[in-house]
């Protein structure tokens, strides 16, 4: 027999029974220690705890959001000052982002993955905080290399995304991602579903309105057909003088969606 202590409590065991405790013991996944956060890491985490941080984020969102939807009146066009508050709000956001970049591996929800920057940079708060500064920079960048300005419009409207930067939408973004997490395979299902109800509708339309000349050529393709049947599974009637089995088919549609 042999004397060994366990939990804090003596016990006396065979031989083999301790040989086998200690396979066991050896065979037993050790978990991972987290390693400890850079001193780089722990001062921006300080930086973004400082008081008045979170404030002046706050109004930067705003002011970005206010400065989007002014260059989008004619009667700034001429006018500097949206410009200036866009130079301002972009630098505001990008520095925060860089904070949050570094101070990654300390924050809970990133700290647990292999490589908590990369975790940070995917997830949906690092994605829509890249998305308030990054669209006016390179806007920037292609106007110096000589692009019309009237092709860069997408920009303006990505710089909108700004507004997700306010704490409650970033909550409620969060949240989201939770919830999309836990019910992915319901929401697959439910897609999946859609997306069949919408092609059959589609194929059933096209067979039943080609060549019906009342409904003035909606359904002469497919990718036609897909188009009217997404408006009419968003129950906005556009065409209505089917033939006699697309009317069978509308109100199954109706009857379905009620």
């Amino acid at each position: 027999l042999i004397d060994f202590e366990k939990l804090g409590a003596r016990q006396w065991v065979s031989k083999d029974a301790f040989e086998k405790l200690a396979v066991e013991d050896e065979a037993m996944p050790v978990p991972p220690i987290a390693p400890t956060p850079s001193p780089s890491a722990l001062r921006a985490r300080e930086l973004l705890a400082a008081p008045g941080v979170a404030a002046c984020r706050e109004m930067l969102t705003a002011c970005g959001v206010l400065a989007v939807m002014a260059a989008s009146m004619p009667r700034f066009a001429a006018s500097r000052t949206p410009y200036i508050v866009e130079v301002v709000s972009s630098v505001g956001f990008m520095s925060d982002y860089v904070l949050h970049f570094i101070a990654a591996p300390t924050e809970p929800a990133y700290a647990s993955a292999s490589s908590p920057r990369l975790a940070f940079v995917s997830s949906a708060v690092g994605l829509v905080d890249a998305a308030s500064f990054v669209p006016f920079w390179v806007e920037q960048g292609l106007l110096l290399v000589g692009a019309p300005p009237a092709r860069l419009d997408i920009f303006l409207m990505l710089r909108v995304l700004r507004v997700l930067r306010f704490e409650s939408s970033l909550r409620a973004l969060t949240l989201l991602s939770g919830i999309a997490a836990r019910c992915k395979g319901m929401l697959v299902a439910s897609g999946i579903l859609t997306m069949l109800i919408w092609l059959l509708s589609a194929v059933l339309f096209y067979e039943f309105e080609r060549g019906n000349e009342r409904v003035n050529g909606a359904f002469e393709s497919i990718p036609e057909a897909l188009y009217y049947t997404a408006v009419f599974l968003a129950a906005e009637w556009a065409e209505i003088d089917f033939t006699p089995p697309g009317k069978v088919l509308m109100m199954v549609l109706c009857s379905a969606a009620i």
